[in-house]
C-alpha cells in the first residue's frame, strides 16, 4: 500500500501542536529616575506561550542590597479592557530574587496565582518567563498589552522612586499563529 506525500503532510498537521508566535518590542529608557533601579531597557523574547521578559538597569545591584527596598512589576492586560488583569511582582528575599503572579481584580483583593521562576543573567538585570498557561487569554485576542516598572526606596528615594517603561501608555504585543506547513498535492505514479 502506497501512502502519498499529501496524506503524510495532512497527518502531520493533525498531530502537530499549534504554536503561537508573538512580535516583540524591546524598549529603552533614559536616566530619568533616582536610585539603583533606574530601568535602562526591557527586552522580550520567545513564542507567546513562553514569552520571556528581561529588565535591565543602569547600575548594578544585589538581592541583599534591594531586600525590602526594591521591586519590579510587569503588568499585563489579556482581557482587552482599560485596566491590567495580571502582574508579576519580582522581589528579593535577601539572598535571591523571587517572582509571584497575581490576578489584579478591580473590586476585590488581588490574589497570588503561582510562583514565577526568576533568574539574573548579570548584576544589572533580572529575567522571567510570563506563565501564560495560568492566566485567562481569550482565543479571539490577537494581542496583549504590558508595561514594566521598578520601585526603590533609599536615602536618595525616601518616598519611593518609581521608573515606568514606557513612561506613558503601554506596549502592544501582537500574537499570531505560527505558519503551518501546507501540503502540495502530487500525483503519485499508478501501481
Amino acid at each position: 500500500m502506497r501512502i502519498s506525500l499529501a496524506m503524510i503532510c495532512v497527518s502531520m498537521l493533525l498531530v502537530m501542536p499549534m504554536t503561537v508566535r508573538a512580535t516583540h518590542q524591546d524598549l529603552t529608557d533614559g536616566r530619568d529616575t533616582k536610585g539603583r533601579l533606574d530601568i535602562r531597557k526591557v527586552w522580550t523574547w520567545g513564542p507567546h506561550a513562553n514569552t520571556g521578559f528581561r529588565i535591565g538597569t543602569f547600575r548594578s545591584w544585589t538581592p541583599k542590597f534591594i531586600w525590602d527596598r526594591g521591586f519590579f512589576v510587569v503588568n499585563v492586560d489579556t482581557f482587552g479592557t482599560s485596566r491590567f488583569d495580571y502582574y508579576v511582582l519580582i522581589r528579593s528575599n535577601g539572598r535571591r530574587m523571587k517572582g509571584l503572579l497575581f490576578r489584579d481584580r478591580a473590586e476585590r483583593r488581588d490574589y497570588v496565582i503561582r510562583k514565577v521562576r526568576v533568574w539574573r543573567p548579570d548584576s544589572k538585570s533580572v529575567n522571567f518567563r510570563f506563565p501564560w498557561g495560568d492566566v485567562r487569554f481569550p482565543k479571539r485576542r490577537r494581542h496583549f498589552r504590558w508595561s514594566a516598572q521598578s520601585l526603590f526606596s533609599s536615602d536618595a528615594c525616601p518616598s519611593v522612586c518609581i521608573d515606568r517603561v514606557p513612561n506613558k501608555g503601554t506596549v502592544m504585543t501582537t500574537v499570531r499563529p505560527a505558519p503551518t506547513p501546507t501540503a502540495t498535492p502530487t500525483d503519485s505514479p499508478a501501481p
